[in-house]
């Protein structure tokens, strides 16, 4: 390993994980073998790494826009804005925020059809504030479909 890197780093370790696609444990078990961290480092950074785990890169393009949603889920209903869009999920910013982890059905009510598209199951990713990152788990072929015409259409969108 380059001396420039410091393991102990937690935006080098996601950086790590991420890159070699490695488990986290099985990195800081080899970092630990090789004494570049001593075994009580490498359990406090598994506990970051647990609280904060390193995001996966990009699939799909997102596409900038506004639009109404709600959601509902786990006994929790809430109402906002769409702030980007893409076809594995969108982030959204409201009132009500559910956990990271959580199943919701989501409603979007995009700008070219009167009804909502319907995403019927998705995982909250990630939680910052007053918004929150979804992923679309299960969603029904029609909707799906309209959902990659619709970003299609978009401006900037390329085929």
């Amino acid at each position: 390993m380059p001396e420039l890197i410091d393991p102990r780093d937690l935006t080098t370790l996601k950086a790590m994980v991420t890159s070699y696609r490695m488990e986290a444990a099985a990195l800081l078990s080899l970092l630990a073998r090789k004494g570049w961290l001593s075994k009580s480092e490498g359990q406090e950074l598994m506990q970051e790494l647990q609280q904060h785990p390193p995001q996966k890169p990009r699939i799909t393009a997102r596409h900038k826009l506004e639009c109404r949603t709600f959601f509902s889920g786990g006994g929790l209903e809430g109402e906002g804005r769409v702030n980007d869009l893409s076809r594995t999920g969108c982030k959204i910013q409201c009132q009500t925020i559910p956990e990271a982890g959580a199943n919701l059905k989501v409603d979007l009510f995009l700008p070219d059809y009167p009804r909502p598209l319907k995403v019927e199951r998705s995982v909250v990713r990630w939680v910052k504030g007053d918004t929150f990152g979804v992923e679309f788990v299960d969603i029904q072929a029609s909707q799906r479909e309209r959902l990659r015409v619709f970003l299609g259409s978009q401006p900037g969108h390329k085929a």
